[in-house]
């Protein structure tokens, strides 16, 4: 099912999301259905967040067929690289 993707704009997505304590049917829904969203406005990544669910829940798909999504659930960036790369912005929020 195609959500609604918040804008730039709302509170929610300046607030902090709260951690996923159990895999349950909804959180699996949760993610299809942001899957669903994702490919629907042709985006790379969308966040819980993004759809009015202050979760941390983060789908994305990077394959260059967009036939292979990804889901991270409580990621934590745990090192990063020096490198940069300069990109348009993409975010589905900022539209």
């Amino acid at each position: 099912m195609k959500l609604t993707v918040l804008q730039q704009d709302s509170p929610i997505l300046r607030g902090q999301a709260t951690k996923i304590t159990r895999i349950t049917p909804e959180i699996v829904g949760l993610a299809q259905d942001m899957i669903d969203t994702l490919y629907a406005f042709n985006g790379v990544g969308l966040a819980a967040p993004q759809i009015g669910q202050p979760l941390q829940l983060i789908v994305f798909d990077v394959s260059p067929e967009r036939n292979q999504p990804g889901i991270l659930i409580n990621p934590e960036i745990v090192s990063h690289s020096s490198t940069t790369v300069e990109k348009l912005e993409g975010c589905l929020s900022c539209k």
